[in-house]
Order: C-alpha cells, then structure tokens, then sequence
C-alpha cells in the first residue's frame, strides 16, 4: 500500500507531466522485463543510469556482487518509476548516473533535483540500510554528429553537477566526482569517448577506476 501511494503521488505531480516518458518505450520496457526475470543477487552493488551505466562493463570492477541497471535514454523520472524493482531486495549500494537525458530533455534543473530528491527518499524509505552514492553527470565533447555536444549543454552540466554536489552533502550521500577525470578544456576529454557522449574502452576503464574506490 506504501508504494501504491508513493506512485500516486509522483504521478499526480504536475512537474512530471512536462518530462519525456521514457520508460513507456519498448526499449524500457523489455529492458525492465530482463532486469526483472534475473536471479536475484545478496547485498548487490547496483550501478543505476542511463546509456554510459548501460553500456559499462562491470568486468572492470571484477566484483560479482556488482550488478548492472542501467537503460539507455533514461532520466531521473524514469529511475524513479523503476526504483521499487531495485530497492525491494535490499542492496547494500546504489550508484546514481542520471541527468544528462534530462538536460537533453529540457527538464527543469529544478525539477530534475526535485526527482533526485525523491529517488533519494524512495530508496531510505525501502531500503534503510543501503548507501546512496551520486555520480555526477559526465561532461560531452564540444563538437559532434550529436545534436547536443556544444559548450552550452557543458554548461549546463556544470551547473547541475554543482547542484548535485549541494544535494549529496544535504541528503548525506556519496558524491562521486567522474566529471573531474574525464573532462579536458572544458569538454570530454576525445580519449575518453567514441561519440562525445559514450565511453570509449579507455573511458570505461578510467570509470571503473574512479567506482573502485568506492565499491
């Protein structure tokens, strides 16, 4: 009955009306499906994003408790909507990677914190015991065949990647600072990408790198 009530109220939220639904996609659904129909793992390390979560492999961290949850496209509506078929059993960590989707998106920077702050909440309440780590969200190249690498959106990186450090500090969570080691003049170091955006095997490497200090 909690989380019945709990969806109720992030529904009938006006703020999320204005996002884009991506987990009404075919795509979110069939992955959620898969995510669902896996064995369950013991006090699992859950790595929770959009595309570079995706698209990271977790052989880097050499971990077996260390499991992958991430969908591409995501947002932080969407990592809301998903979160119970996470918390319910109980991980000892979550890692946080969303946001760029958001910003790509246009959501709000308020409404994009608003949503963290209710995955936040959503995991304390489900899931007492687990601790919260916030990725902050990767910087992208400059120039590129996609739409969105330009400075401004590095920009608004920036800016959300220092609201997301105010959020972890007031929530009493692990701020994860990756932006720092891939980001090069300003933008994606070219090193470290093989889009602007995703993560080149280098890039994957020098992510599991940083996630190791932590796991």
């Amino acid at each position: 009955m909690k989380r019945i009530i709990l969806l109720l109220c992030i529904l009938v939220n006006s703020n999320l009306y204005s996002q884009d639904f991506t987990f009404r996609s075919s795509q979110y659904t069939r992955k959620q499906e898969l995510f669902d129909s896996l064995p369950v793992v013991k006090n699992s390390i859950v790595l929770l994003g959009n595309s570079i979560t995706e698209l990271f492999n977790v052989e880097f961290l050499q971990n077996p408790k260390v499991i992958n949850r991430g969908i591409g496209s995501d947002q932080t509506i969407g990592v809301l909507m998903r979160l119970w078929s996470i918390t319910k059993h109980k991980p000892k960590k979550i890692f946080i990677e969303i946001g760029v989707n958001d910003i790509a998106q246009r959501v709000p920077l308020d409404t994009m914190i608003i949503n963290y702050k209710k995955i936040i909440h959503a995991i304390k309440m489900d899931s007492k015991k687990t601790k919260i780590y916030i990725e902050s969200i990767l910087p992208v190249a400059n120039s590129g065949m996609i739409k969105y690498c330009n400075p401004k959106f590095n920009e608004l990186i920036w800016v959300a990647n220092e609201s997301l450090k105010k959020l972890a500090l007031e929530k009493q969570c692990v701020f994860v600072d990756t932006y720092s080691e891939f980001v090069l003049n300003g933008e994606m170091n070219p090193d470290f990408t093989y889009d602007g955006i995703h993560l080149s095997a280098m890039g994957q490497r020098l992510l599991g790198k940083i996630l190791l200090r932590y796991i």
